[in-house]
């Protein structure tokens, strides 16, 4: 008769799953990931919570919060999670429909918007929904991001400053700009 270890995935206690299997020989390489995550991730989310209309330091902590949220309920070890800058500026868009940017009733919407998301997620946990992301054809995916890319980007161009701002929105539209135009013309003259 053929004995099969026990299956280490349902246990009595769910907080902490992916700690499992962690081991302490592994803990300096964890340690160069986490470091790394953290040099990537934490100024994403500063960035992320600056397209929703908030103060970056809300991107941070909500990034902490995400962390620890997932090491508690989370299977696996080896993923983070955090605000979407994809899908923010969609989320913002829908609350400046209700509240003004800033605003106390802007922020307790999207607390509000948040836990909504929170609970779907944690339902389509529950009932093992996850095949309906497959649905979603490659396209339609590609075209979205794309969308939102260029959201982002003139979104953010105030941001940069003005004359950066239409330094670039030159050079997109004509291919060219004035002060190209001055180095090429010295640099004829230099190369003569």
């Amino acid at each position: 008769m053929v004995q099969t270890a026990p299956d280490d995935s349902t246990g009595r206690w769910p907080v902490f799953r992916s700690l499992r299997a962690f081991r302490a020989a592994s803990l300096p390489g964890d340690l160069i990931a986490g470091l790394t995550l953290a040099a990537i991730a934490i100024p994403e989310q500063m960035a992320t919570a600056r397209l929703g209309g908030f103060a970056p330091q809300i991107g941070f902590f909500a990034f902490i919060a995400g962390s620890i949220g997932f090491a508690m309920f989370g299977a696996n070890r080896f993923l983070s999670c955090g605000a979407d800058s994809t899908i923010t500026p969609i989320f913002a868009g829908g609350l400046l429909l209700m509240a003004a940017k800033g605003s106390p009733e802007y922020e307790s919407l999207a607390v509000a918007l948040a836990l909504m998301v929170g609970v779907i997620l944690m339902s389509g946990s529950l009932f093992r929904m996850g095949w309906v992301a497959n649905l979603l054809s490659v396209p339609v995916t590609v075209g979205f991001l794309a969308g939102i890319s260029v959201h982002i980007l003139v979104s953010q161009l105030p941001g940069v400053g003005t004359k950066m701002a239409r330094t670039i929105t030159v050079l997109f539209l004509t291919g060219t700009h004035p002060s190209l135009d001055n180095m090429r013309a010295k640099q004829e003259r230099l190369s003569q």
